[in-house]
């Protein structure tokens, strides 16, 4: 498979990466277009989409605010760990799947915030089919990272998750993902049956040294481009969350400190950014050399063999990016 990749011995990129998205790319390639010169068209029209699906999640999650949208979307499109996936790792992947997160909680607050009474359309959870889907088509692991906060969300508006609407909703929307990729889906389910030996079998699970430092996550500069910290932050990239989402949480945890003398009790915006606050406090922990990612492996070894899959920890720092702007 793919046999002319690592000297020789291949790499099934089409099993384990979407390849939809590289199509454009692909045929400007076959146009003689400079190779170069396609892959910088291709992160144009990432940057974006970046910018116009976030702009619009930002702009309706804040109550149809046009300047919050605009600074979301800043905030968010150059956000530290997106900026690191572009400029210093070139993670097309990743990426790419960071652009359709914000569709996928337009399209969770679309189903959860309709008016009682009223029916839930199919453009309510369209861009949360949209999102998921260009996801899994781009970076199958963020999609594995992105399951959790979906069903903390859930959980966390548990009354409302419990109207039948937004049941039928949620089962339309599982059903619709499935059959857009079930081209893609199929394959790579059957190919758990190949005997692909890609990792140590006895290392997959040992991830909890690629975690990060509190003095990273929230470091202002890091000049250094390599991986690990098992020898603790010297060399490692700047894996931070930026000092502007930095400088907005402690904003956040001002505002709340005086919601009730600024009057800012409105019932819905706040148990939302309660829920935005628990889900990037999580992603942030599930990035951090803290979590025991080694020990899993003694609860349930296939389980861990999956979870542990994201390969990184401080993957998890895309969901953080997008939860603290």
């Amino acid at each position: 498979i793919e046999s002319t990749m690592l000297n020789g011995y291949g790499y099934p990129f089409s099993l384990f990466y979407g390849d939809i998205f590289l199509y454009l790319p692909a045929a400007l390639c076959n146009l003689h277009v400079p190779v170069q010169l396609c892959y910088q068209i291709y992160v144009i029209l990432v940057n974006a989409a970046t910018c116009i699906f976030s702009y619009l999640a930002f702009r309706e999650i804040t109550g149809d605010n046009e300047t919050l949208g605009i600074t979301g979307s800043l905030l968010y499109t150059f956000s530290a760990y997106r900026m690191l996936n572009l400029l210093i790792r070139g993670a097309v992947g990743e990426y790419t799947a960071m652009a359709f997160i914000p569709l996928i909680f337009l399209g969770i607050h679309r189903i959860y915030f309709t008016d009682s009474g009223n029916s839930i359309r199919a453009s309510s959870f369209m861009p949360l089919v949209i999102g998921f889907s260009g996801i899994i088509e781009s970076h199958i692991l963020t999609a594995i990272i992105a399951v959790p906060f979906i069903v903390l969300f859930i959980i966390f508006f548990a009354r409302r998750s419990a109207d039948p609407r937004r049941i039928t909703a949620w089962c339309w929307t599982v059903i619709l993902v499935i059959c857009l990729n079930l081209w893609f889906l199929l394959p790579f389910i059957e190919s758990l049956h190949m005997k692909i030996i890609g990792n140590d079998p006895e290392k997959i699970n040992q991830i909890q040294h690629y975690g990060t430092y509190l003095i990273q996550l929230f470091s202002l500069s890091a000049l250094n481009v390599t991986g690990h910290s098992d020898v603790g932050t010297k060399g490692e990239m700047p894996l931070s969350v930026g000092l502007a989402l930095t400088a907005g949480l402690l904003v956040y945890v001002y505002a709340l400190t005086n919601r009730r003398k600024w009057k800012l009790d409105s019932e819905k915006d706040y148990r939302l950014s309660l829920y935005y606050l628990t889900a990037a406090a999580g992603a942030l922990y599930l990035s951090s050399v803290w979590f025991p990612w080694d020990s899993l492996r003694s609860l349930d070894y296939n389980t861990a063999r999956f979870i542990c899959s994201i390969q990184f920890p401080w993957r998890y720092l895309s969901a953080a990016s997008f939860f603290l702007t």
